[in-house]
C-alpha cells in the first residue's frame, strides 16, 4: 500500500502505527528481520522501493518497539511448528528413534533461530535426503562386501572340491598301479578305496 499523497503530489507523513498496520503479519516479520540486520535508512529505502511506503527513522524505531516484545512468542511459535513438521518428516523418512529425535531437535532449533517453520522444514528435508543417501551408500557397500564374501566362499569351495578331485585321482592312479603290479590283496585294495572315498 502506498502512502497517502496530498494534492501537490508530496507524500504526507503517515501516523507512526498506520504504516505497518497495512502490512500482513509475514511482511511485518520480514521488515523486522531487515531492521535488525540493516541500518534504518537502508530499511526505509527498501520499504519505499518494495512496498511504496515512506517511513521515517522515528517511525521505524516505534515499529521496533512494537514488534520486539512479540519476537520471543514468535520464536516459540515457529519452534513448535518446526517441531511438528520435523516429527512428520521423521516418520515419513522411516527414521529410527535416535535419528527422529535428532531431526526434531534440529527442526526446533532452526525454527526458533530463523523464526520460520518453512526454513526448518527445508533443513530437515535436506538432512533426510543426506541420511537417505548415506543409508543407500552403506547398503551398496554392504552388498558389495557380501558379494565379495560370497564369491570368496564359492572360490574356496571350488578350490576344495578341485583339490579333493585331484587327490582322489592320485589315489586311484596309485591303486591302479599297485593293482596292476599284483602287490595287494583284494581285501586291502577294498579297504584303501573306502579310505580314499572318505578323503
Amino acid at each position: 500500500m502506498t502512502a497517502k499523497r496530498s494534492i501537490e503530489g508530496v507524500a504526507r507523513k503517515t501516523r507512526p502505527d498506520a504504516w505497518w498496520a497495512a502490512l500482513s503479519e509475514e511482511e511485518c516479520w520480514e521488515v523486522w528481520e531487515k531492521f535488525r540486520r540493516l541500518p534504518w535508512h537502508a530499511v526505509a529505502m527498501w520499504l519505499r522501493k518494495e512496498k511504496g511506503l515512506a517511513v521515517s527513522r522515528s517511525a521505524l524505531y516505534r515499529f521496533g518497539d512494537w514488534i520486539r516484545p512479540q519476537e520471543s512468542a514468535r520464536r516459540l511459535e515457529m519452534g513448535v511448528l518446526a517441531r511438528r513438521e520435523a516429527e512428520g518428516l521423521a516418520k515419513a523418512a522411516g527414521a529410527n528413534e535416535d535419528v527422529a529425535r535428532a531431526f526434531i531437535a534440529m527442526g526446533t532449533e532452526v525454527g526458533v533461530r530463523t523464526q520460520s517453520a518453512e526454513a526448518a522444514s527445508g533443513w530437515i528435508k535436506m538432512a533426510a535426503a543426506l541420511l537417505a543417501a548415506a543409508q543407500k551408500d552403506a547398503e551398496l557397500r554392504l552388498r558389495e562386501e557380501a558379494q565379495k564374501t560370497a564369491a570368496g566362499q564359492l572360490a574356496l569351495a571350488r578350490e576344495k572340491w578341485e583339490d579333493q578331485q585331484r587327490r582322489n585321482a592320485e589315489a586311484k592312479a596309485a591303486l591302479e598301479g599297485v593293482a596292476s603290479a599284483g602287490g595287494l590283496s583284494p581285501e586291502t585294495l577294498a579297504e584303501i578305496e573306502r579310505a580314499a572315498k572318505l578323503l
